[in-house]
């Protein structure tokens, strides 16, 4: 995804020097800081890299891909575009007409923000990979969904 840029910091409303301050409080700081992106109203302000990272380094994300996608669904809910009590085979209606669970047909957008789906492992061979919302679909659930909490 490509991003405008800004040409200075002001243009946004953003002070050249608190970004310099905040370069040094980092550097002061010894954190380890990959690096940042400082962006407003959908255009970079800033942006900076600690060696030897640089902006096509590949990181992994583990657990923070859940804040992500929580934000987006908070957005999402503050928009009025869909409620945490929307079924998840609506927005999946191919897959949902694949004869899941009955279970599966009740879960909600709620029951997945809070890791509460219906206690079944997903394969993660090669294979699988390309294929894990048929997988989701597919599998037999082993409980109502919201009941247990499932990291995964």
């Amino acid at each position: 995804m490509e991003f405008e840029r800004f040409n200075y910091p002001e243009e946004a409303g953003i002070p050249s020097s608190a970004l310099i301050r905040f370069h040094k409080l980092i550097a002061r700081s010894g954190r380890c800081l990959h690096g940042f992106m400082v962006l407003r109203y959908g255009k970079i302000v800033h942006e900076a890299y600690w060696d030897p990272i640089d902006e096509n380094f590949r990181h992994r994300l583990y657990s923070a891909s859940k804040s992500i996608t929580s934000l987006a669904i908070g957005k999402l809910v503050t928009e009025g575009k869909i409620t945490v009590n929307d079924k998840i085979a609506d927005y999946f209606p191919d897959f949902a007409a694949m004869n899941p669970s009955p279970l599966l047909m009740k879960a909600k957008i709620r029951d997945l923000l809070m890791m509460a789906t219906m206690n079944f492992m997903i394969d993660r061979d090669e294979d699988k990979e390309q294929r894990w919302i048929e997988d989701f679909f597919t599998r037999e659930a082993n409980h109502m969904p919201g009941a247990f909490f499932d990291y995964n």
